[in-house]
């Protein structure tokens, strides 16, 4: 048994057929979100985030299904359009703490940038004025809701014509949950007004580093599966790293010859997707 890598890209104006069904029913239009602390529409549901990553993965390499099932372990059960059926199990190629960094810091950023389009002290003080708080590193849990009463003081009372323009300057020090976690401000005064916040500098693994990840998810759910149902797939797909998804997958090799019990391993991320799949060595 060896080994087969193929690199495939997404169409962009693919949609699904109109016989594509979900546990009998066609697929929703309307799509499903968490409730959060800011926001009921920033993340979706676990539920439609495993959908969409296997819809995503299967419609890069051709293998869109006809009919999907949800099961729990595996997650799904397809019927593909020859008939065949298969199991696929999802998961995503990231460290749990860069997981919730980019989570809390997504979640203040729509809290803010809300507040920026909602509140008239705010509205009026932005005028003119682009505003970016740099976090590297998110709040602990229980400093959350504090953290982002101190983004909301300082839209409310800074003086942004005091800021300097066009610098990267380290927030007052009396916001003091923003100076400890080393959050910095850049205030513009041209284009278009708004206030955001973004991750901050840090430094990152190289590619081939990163990658790491997805050999770590493979090998758990290789252990995870060694009963389950077959034919099986696993979809893993990358999330919260700071390359193009092609970086990481263009040099990927796993560091055995075998996937099983998986026949199949889809890595992907956006629009790209390496397809790994056993095959048969010839005499």
């Amino acid at each position: 048994m060896t080994l087969g890598y193929k690199m495939l890209r997404a169409p962009l104006d693919f949609t699904l057929p109109d016989t594509f069904t979900v546990d009998h029913n066609k697929l929703a239009s309307l799509e499903s979100f968490k409730t959060t602390r800011y926001s009921d529409r920033l993340f979706y549901t676990d539920a439609r985030a495993e959908l969409n990553i296997l819809t995503s993965a299967l419609i890069a390499s051709g293998d869109t299904p006809k009919a999907v099932f949800k099961t729990e372990s595996p997650d799904f059960r397809l019927t593909l359009s020859s008939g065949v059926e298969v199991f696929v199990e999802i998961t995503t190629a990231i460290a749990a703490s860069e997981a919730r960094a980019d989570n809390v810091i997504a979640e203040l950023n729509f809290a803010v940038s809300s507040l920026s389009l909602s509140d008239p002290v705010i509205v009026s003080r932005l005028e003119g004025y682009a505003l970016t708080f740099f976090m590297p590193f998110p709040p602990r849990a229980a400093m959350i809701d504090s953290t982002m009463a101190e983004l909301k003081s300082f839209l409310q009372e800074t003086d942004l014509a005091e800021l300097s323009h066009e610098r990267i300057v380290d927030i007052p020090t009396r916001f003091q949950n923003l100076h400890e976690l080393g959050v910095k401000v850049l205030c513009l005064h041209r284009g278009v007004t708004f206030a955001q916040v973004t991750r901050g500098a840090m430094s990152v693994e190289l590619p081939w580093d990163a990658a790491k990840v997805i050999h770590d998810a493979i090998e758990r759910k290789r252990s995870m599966a060694a009963s389950w149902p077959t034919p099986l797939w696993l979809i893993v797909w990358i999330s919260g790293h700071y390359y193009s998804p092609d970086e990481m997958l263009s040099s990927f090799r796993l560091n055995s010859d075998g996937i099983s019990p998986f026949s199949r391993i889809y890595i992907g991320g956006g629009r790209s997707v390496l397809l790994i799949s056993a095959e048969e060595q010839s005499a």
